[in-house]
């Protein structure tokens, strides 16, 4: 079984599809992720998963 480190989990997906490239999610506001590029692009993890909040 694989192991998925939060450096897979914590980057930004919009900013992938959007622009081509990850951003690391280093905001956090409670359990909510805010990527430092676009502030609109908020994420929590949920059962290990990434998930738009």
């Amino acid at each position: 079984m694989t192991t998925i480190s939060d450096e897979i989990i914590k980057n930004c997906r919009e900013c992938f599809f959007q622009q081509g490239y990850g951003v690391k999610l280093i905001d956090q506001k409670g359990n909510i992720l805010v990527c430092p590029l676009d502030s609109s692009h908020r994420y929590a993890i949920d059962g290990g998963l990434l998930k738009r909040a």
